[in-house]
């Protein structure tokens, strides 16, 4: 969730639930990049390692197998 994503930065964006808070720390993300970068580079790592692609399919081919060997596994022991 956007805690986790949060979590590894040292100056959140979120700021409070304003549209004008948050615009305003935007600006600032553009008019310092520099204070930034550490945010950026830790957020960057912290997407790779969590949110692989190939990992999260892996993960939800994994589920489909199990949902359907569960159904095989129900309807069999209906059908006896």
């Amino acid at each position: 969730g956007i805690e986790e994503l949060l979590a590894t930065l040292q100056h959140q964006l979120i700021v409070s639930p304003r549209v004008d808070s948050l615009s305003s720390a935007l600006a600032d993300v553009l008019r310092f990049p520099e204070k930034y970068s550490g945010d950026r580079d830790s957020g960057r790592q912290h997407v790779f390692a969590n949110y692989d692609a190939g990992r999260v399919a892996e993960e939800r081919l994994s589920v489909w197998r199990e949902a359907r060997e569960m159904r095989a596994a129900m309807t069999g022991a209906a059908a006896r």
